[in-house]
């Protein structure tokens, strides 16, 4: 077993690692998610209409338990929606970038935890690769992207382009553990 202080180097190469590779997959390589996010063609109602609310997450039209048949109705002659909202729209750039900063050390605290409860000082670079890069490739591809698409309506082709985002943060993160993995 390897303790995790032991593990500190492949923690805080694999954050930074995944981060610029996700800053590149964001910013310098605008087709990839761009065309993601659509946008409305008069958004002032969707801004006018938003104007009242808190910052949160919306479900529209609203549930309730046991609907009458009349709200099952408008229910299912659609259009639902699921609706992240910031009102006021702050947003600090440097103040997410630190939040994601501590995200992805986070990811790398897990992966780094699994690797060290499961594989010994000394343990050849690929079977390294193999156990950090699936622990990472989980906890960066399957936390809420299949199951947003399963349940709220997220658009399979951009849940499957981040289950490849996360494949690529895990593959990453394992080479690093491997690399930096303790002899």
């Amino acid at each position: 077993m390897v303790s995790l202080l032991d593990l500190w180097l492949p923690i805080l190469l694999a954050a930074l690692v995944v981060q610029v590779a996700s800053t590149m997959i964001h910013m310098a390589l605008p087709f990839w998610h761009t065309a993601d996010y659509r946008h409305v063609d008069d958004d002032r109602t969707f801004v006018e209409g938003a104007r009242g609310l808190q910052s949160g997450l919306y479900l529209f039209p609203r549930l309730v338990p046991k609907p009458t048949a009349e709200q099952k109705a408008e229910w299912e002659s659609g259009p639902t929606g699921l609706m992240y909202l910031r009102n006021p729209a702050r947003f600090s750039f440097g103040r997410t970038i630190a939040i994601y900063s501590l995200y992805c050390l986070v990811s790398a605290v897990f992966v780094a935890y699994i690797a060290s409860e499961t594989l010994p000082a000394g343990t050849p670079y690929l079977r390294v690769f193999q156990i950090a890069g699936a622990a990472g490739t989980i906890f960066w591809s399957f936390g809420n992207n299949i199951s947003d698409a399963i349940w709220y309506g997220k658009p399979w082709p951009v849940a499957f382009k981040y289950v490849i985002d996360g494949l690529l943060y895990g593959l990453l993160m394992g080479g690093v553990f491997g690399w930096l993995w303790p002899a």
